[in-house]
């Protein structure tokens, strides 16, 4: 485990509980003139030593899975659609504490975190269930001693855990602070920043439906 390190965290929160490789946090003050913080995010597993390490977190059906592919949705004809990277990437808003999928669709693509505990995204439009959870999402900044800074995405002051599904090397995401963690793999999410062109999102949507190899819980391996 990683000695203390400071975050500096960019939103509205007095201390950020510890994530797996850093143990306490110290608050920024709110941006002043209202203006919202969007940081655009490829979130990706940081697990040194093992070998999630690295891999990306794709939006796959609906849910957010390591060692799947990302599904998108149909492309609208005036979208440009050959221009799209098809890649996974999610909006933050660093003053809501709330995430969106980066596409053009109308009316966005939420995220969420469903009642459950997994990590998930909406139809266009749609917004989360009543009893899933929408805003508790944070971009904290890590500085451990002797490593490079990197950024991470918590929940409700957590991190996150990998949770086996009946595919082999596929896991399902679901958050720490919900989740029954005793038989999933406990990760930090690095928040890679991932720049925009300009004008141009990530894809036209992401696709919601069906959710392959769905961990029902935190299941034991197979």
């Amino acid at each position: 485990m990683l000695s203390t390190a400071f975050i500096s965290l960019t939103v509205f929160v007095a201390v950020v509980a510890a994530a797996p490789q850093a143990t306490s946090a110290a608050p920024l003050p709110l941006p002043t003139g209202g203006n919202d913080w969007i940081s655009r995010v490829t979130p990706t597993v940081k697990l040194a030593g093992s070998p999630l390490d690295g891999q990306l977190i794709n939006a796959v059906y609906g849910g957010f899975f390591i060692g799947r592919k990302t599904t998108i949705g149909p492309c609208a004809d005036f979208a440009g659609c050959d221009t799209y990277s098809n890649i996974t990437a999610i909006n933050f808003n660093q003053n809501k504490a709330s995430g969106s999928m980066d596409i053009d669709a109308p009316g966005g693509q939420q995220v969420y975190v469903a009642f459950a505990g997994q990590l998930a995204f909406t139809f266009p439009g749609d917004g989360p269930p009543s009893d899933g959870y929408a805003n508790a999402f944070i971009r904290g900044e890590y500085f451990p001693p002797g490593e490079s800074a990197y950024a991470a995405i918590t929940f409700r002051g957590a991190s996150w855990v990998a949770c086996y599904t009946p595919d082999s090397g596929v896991y399902q995401v679901f958050a720490a602070a919900i989740a029954h963690k005793s038989s999933c793999i406990p990760f930090e999410m690095a928040a890679l920043e991932n720049a925009p062109q300009t004008g141009q999102r990530s894809t036209f949507q992401y696709a919601t439906s069906p959710v392959p190899g769905t961990a029902p819980g935190c299941s034991a391996k197979a």
